[in-house]
């Protein structure tokens, strides 16, 4: 039987509006309580230098990262998992969506030298948003990361993707809320009805938009651990 715990995670990018360096927003989700954060900095990641000081703490937490991939500036899948193995990062988890891969990367993301997982898109995509339309992308080897959100905007559960269970990640966030409300919490927004978490699931991800100031982020965590994990 596996005893791991599961980790709370922050997508960096959850942190926009504070305004801050890449590794100023992952001081500040590890310095609220999470186990660790699920890195995204856009075409910026491929040149990250994180400080000393970073690299110190992720190697005592948890390190996901949030793959996006740029071919019209360079950034192929080659080039950008080449710059992430470099990092001096051991990584859980690389979240791909599966709209920015060529036909042919998603057999190559079973050989990047880190685990790798497809996510569910949400209604604005025209693939990759139930299960038999995931299914047809996941290659052996290869995870399931999914989102709360995208699974409820198509009028879908957590239990609908039971199929491809268990997922290597899953992300929280509030699909009922308009991302650029910015007076919106995380999942807190519905204490009543939080997202539901996999059982077996070890890494959790939150998304969406952390005011900036306050202790918004450390209330969060606290509800999180409390009334879903």
């Amino acid at each position: 039987m596996n005893n791991t715990p599961t980790a709370l995670l922050l997508h960096t990018a959850s942190l926009f509006l504070w305004d801050l360096p890449l590794d100023d927003r992952i001081h500040l989700a590890l310095d609220a309580g999470l186990d660790g954060v699920e890195i995204s900095d856009g075409p910026g990641i491929v040149n990250w230098q994180p400080h000393p000081e970073t690299v110190r703490r992720l190697r005592r937490h948890v390190a996901t990262v949030h793959a996006e991939l740029f071919p019209e500036q360079g950034i192929t899948l080659g080039v950008w998992a080449e710059a992430i193995a470099r990092l001096p990062i051991q990584w859980r988890n690389a979240v791909f969506h599966p709209d920015e891969l060529g036909a042919d990367d998603f057999a190559r993301l079973a050989d990047l030298p880190f685990p790798a997982s497809i996510e569910n898109m949400d209604p604005t995509r025209d693939d990759w948003r139930t299960v038999n339309e995931v299914r047809r992308v996941l290659v052996p080897g290869v995870g399931l990361t999914l989102d709360t959100a995208h699974t409820e905007e198509n009028g879908l559960s957590v239990e609908s993707f039971r199929p491809l269970f268990i997922p290597q990640e899953m992300h929280l966030s509030a699909a009922e809320v308009d991302y650029y409300d910015y007076n919106h919490a995380l999942v807190h927004l519905r204490p009543d009805a939080p997202p539901q978490v996999v059982s077996g699931c070890l890494l959790v991800t939150l998304e969406g938009v952390v005011p900036a100031g306050g202790t918004f982020l450390e209330d969060e965590v606290e509800f999180v651990r409390e009334a879903i994990l």
